[in-house]
């Protein structure tokens, strides 16, 4: 009899993560034990020695809680310092995690497959997946644009106005097709939570604008249309086509980084603009320059950013 498989989903503002494993016991945590595979959880509101799994069967798993409360999707409470044995598949939320356990005995185990297929769907325009994808991720963008907008001074319904636009930026350069090497759901959140975090950093940037110049000064502030109808998505600076797999993890982790290699305002905007699936003829329009010009430019933020890459980290 083969060994059953689990696959455990991690969910978060602060992580996105896929297990399988064919331990009999996971242990998660802020901070790691001993005594059986360890899953760390990158979240405040869990606690150091939170919980252990057990599974005790190949569609069942007993959950010991050392820590904070758990809350389960069917409103059940899992106090701390008590156990349950609880039926596979089953959702539990402690802070604002949610960990996803089910089995995938009897099954093919393929937890890339939903993403691919998610982009495809939204691909040929079926709402429904792009539906899917607003409802597994919607409530982590928003507390990441919670955390992103910080203590900015902001109206109500800021983080939803970032997560909005994050969405729709996304949707615009899936349904083109520039996000074709997106394998699984850690590929996925990286791409949402860098948009949003773009478009929280880009709403910060403009309020600091508007306090200092009365909306006067130009810079990202330049990228609102006031129609909004400009294509969106992400573009290969290097190709000026798909970006996406590994280039989007490098710009996630670097983008601001990099934009400060620039030699000046006019540079970071056009780079801003161009990733953000601007045309070089938009960008032309909304900086007063010719196209030519934004050529140049985008030539020139390539040989740098090409430059820092080469170099020995």
């Amino acid at each position: 009899m083969p060994a059953s498989i689990y696959s455990i989903v991690i969910e978060s503002p602060y992580q996105q993560e896929d297990m399988l494993t064919e331990t009999t016991e996971v242990i998660l945590g802020r901070a790691e034990a001993v005594g059986g595979e360890f899953l760390r959880i990158v979240d405040p509101g869990v606690s150091r020695q939170q919980a252990r799994l057990v599974f005790t069967g190949e569609d069942r798993v007993k959950i010991i809680n050392l820590g904070t409360a758990i809350q389960f999707s069917s409103g059940y409470v899992l106090e701390q310092d008590s156990e349950g044995e609880f039926f596979l598949p089953v959702a539990l939320s402690i802070g604002e995690t949610t960990i996803r356990v089910s089995s995938t005995t009897g099954v093919e185990p393929d937890i890339t497959s939903t993403v691919i297929h998610w982009m495809e769907q939204v691909q040929a325009g079926d709402e429904k997946a792009a539906e899917q994808i607003w409802n597994d991720y919607y409530r982590r963008l928003m507390g990441l644009a919670r955390l992103k907008l910080g203590g900015s001074p902001r109206r109500v319904g800021d983080e939803d106005d970032v997560v909005i636009n994050a969405f729709d930026s996304f949707f615009r350069a899936a349904r083109d097709d520039r996000f074709d090497r997106l394998q699984d759901r850690s590929d996925l959140w990286r791409v949402l939570a860098m948009l949003v975090a773009r478009k929280a950093a880009r709403q910060i940037e403009h309020q600091m604008r508007q306090k200092r110049g009365g909306g006067q000064v130009r810079g990202e502030s330049v990228f609102r249309a006031a129609d909004d109808t400009s294509q969106a998505g992400m573009e290969n600076l290097a190709g000026e086509e798909n970006m996406a797999g590994d280039y989007v993890v490098e710009m996630q982790e670097s983008l601001e980084q990099l934009l400060d290699l620039l030699p000046d305002d006019e540079y970071r905007a056009i780079a801003n603009m161009r990733m953000e699936g601007h045309s070089n003829q938009e960008i032309a329009e909304e900086l007063g320059c010719t196209e030519r010009t934004v050529e140049r430019r985008l030539q020139r933020i390539r040989e740098i950013w090409e430059q820092a890459a080469a170099k020995p980290s």
